[in-house]
């Protein structure tokens, strides 16, 4: 009789454990997971600022020669400078 109500107990506290912890994550309690952050217009127009937008490219001849005499049809070429470029032929 102890065993049983042992494992009744034991199977209650589990699944009460279990709704708990369930609760906890769909009300989003838990320390892991995405987060929200609120940004004033003012913050958004800052960060976009430093951002550069338009960055020119200079492809060399050696570049553009072997990107038209290579059979492969797209990829990226790195270049000195660290930018590099992507290409795609049609």
């Amino acid at each position: 009789m102890r065993k049983r109500l042992g494992l009744v107990l034991g199977i209650v506290g589990v699944i009460t454990l279990s709704i708990g912890i369930s609760d906890g994550i769909v009300k989003g309690e838990t320390s892991m997971g995405d987060q929200t952050r609120v940004v004033t217009v003012e913050e958004q127009n800052s960060h976009e600022k430093r951002v550069p937008i338009d960055i020119a490219t200079v492809i060399t001849a050696e570049e553009q020669t072997m990107v038209e005499s290579s059979s492969i049809v797209e990829g990226f070429v790195p270049q000195e400078n660290g930018i590099g470029f992507y290409f795609k032929k049609k």
